[in-house]
């Protein structure tokens, strides 16, 4: 998934219903979107942004 459709998927709200708990964490996991919302990660520019989801993915 694009930086790009994540971000759009995060602002209308669209996520998994459920956590798989896998390692890495898919980018649609619930956990990840709430972990990238925190950070207000979704302000940041593609660069950063792909940092901050590789970081929330590994926690």
């Amino acid at each position: 998934m694009s930086v790009q459709k994540l971000r759009k998927k995060a602002e209308k709200g669209l996520k998994k219903k459920k956590c798989c708990k896998s390692k890495p964490r898919c980018k649609g996991c619930p956990v990840v979107l709430h972990r990238l919302c925190k950070q207000n990660a979704f302000e940041l520019d593609d660069k950063a942004l792909k940092k901050a989801i590789k970081k929330a993915r590994q926690w």
